[in-house]
């Protein structure tokens, strides 16, 4: 993999020229307010917002948006006159992109790939460029990307920038990312080793804080005493069922997809919005059956699909370690805390029984 290296002043010119270039908008971190980031379109190097500082949502919403029309159709009277696609894309390129969220997008282009492929998925990722950004100390004291194997990347991105002090290293990960620098002749090559210092010092500050090795969880998670575990109903009763966990997470994809009619009834469209698995309707069936009707049953069932059944389906545990859950839980409750106390308590019973 090709490793080029451009001064802050270099990247920053070459930054706003893509801008200019005006055939792909720009997305990257911006300063909503004094205390949040978000990912939106950038008209300038200067709104970006490259600090040590985690997004509110993961760039997933560039990808997979809450709120996407599906189709259109035109109605005579009560027959369906025309059915179309209303998909519209706009290249883009996407900057500032965690290794966590990178290692997102890749869980969700093997999901949206797979059986039923999700072409709206699919045609505005194959539109989309990647810039990544490195992480060379934690954002803050939420993220476990350590524990889950996600502070390194070396696929997912077109581009991936390090910062060192007065310039960044530029790793090209894609022809199409190796043809945004080649007119860049004040971009020029480096050498690995000159990143190694740089690498040494990061894996001191990045701890492990699931007691578990990620590799441990699937396997860990389908003991029957781990799922009829107490601490699932003392977590059900913590939990508001506000469904934030799902909505930040970069890897849920869940949807529901609504109809909506014109008032005159002649046209209308098929829109799907983002729905999550912690919403008490979320299992709710025709007859009014729900299949997880108590709040504990959607806080279990989410952190198994996070570390077991997505290993299972797709060999991929789908926690990135973002913590972004964790950050807007209203209870605190979070993956990491609750694997350990389950793997805590199931090592205390294990110890009871030896005995």
């Amino acid at each position: 993999m090709k490793l080029k290296i451009a001064s802050k002043k270099t990247l920053a010119n070459f930054i706003n020229l893509l801008i200019k270039k005006e055939d792909r908008r720009l997305i990257g971190p911006k300063r909503k307010d004094k205390e949040n980031v978000v990912f939106a379109p950038i008209s300038s190097w200067d709104e970006l917002c490259l600090a040590n500082t985690v997004t509110l949502l993961p760039p997933k919403q560039f990808l997979f948006p809450n709120g996407e029309e599906l189709i259109r159709f035109e109605m005579e009277g009560k027959e369906v006159k025309r059915v179309y696609s209303s998909l519209e894309l706009e290249p883009q390129i996407i900057i500032g992109v965690r290794p966590c969220d990178i290692h997102g997008i890749l869980h969700l282009d093997k999901i949206m790939n797979a059986e039923n492929a999700d072409c709206y998925y699919i045609k505005r990722r194959e539109a989309t460029l990647i810039i990544g950004l490195d992480c060379l100390e934690p954002l803050d004291d939420y993220c476990n990307c350590a524990s889950f194997n996600t502070l390194e990347v070396t696929e997912g991105f077109d581009l991936f920038l390090t910062e060192a002090k007065d310039r960044y290293y530029i790793r090209i990960g894609s022809p199409q990312g190796e043809a945004l620098l080649a007119n860049c002749d004040e971009i020029i090559e480096a050498k690995e080793e000159e990143l190694k210092e740089l690498y040494k010092k990061r894996s001191l500050l990045f701890p492990r804080h699931l007691k578990l090795s990620v590799e441990e969880l699937p396997a860990f998670l389908a003991s029957d005493k781990v799922y009829n575990h107490p601490y699932w109903e003392e977590l059900g009763r913590q939990c508001l069922s506000c469904g934030s966990c799902n909505i930040v997470c970069p890897t849920c994809y869940c949807f529901d997809v609504r109809e909506e009619m014109s008032l005159a009834l002649n046209t209308g469209s098929k829109c799907r919005y983002w729905d999550g698995c912690h919403l008490g309707s979320f299992a709710q069936v025709a007859g009014g059956f729900n299949f997880r009707g108590k709040t504990f049953e959607r806080v279990r069932h989410r952190m198994y699909r996070k570390g077991k059944y997505q290993v299972e389906k797709y060999n991929q545990v789908a926690c990135v370690g973002c913590g972004r859950c964790a950050r807007a839980c209203l209870v605190n409750i979070s993956p990491v805390t609750t694997y350990n106390n389950l793997a805590q308590s199931a090592y205390i019973a294990q110890k009871g029984d030896e005995r």
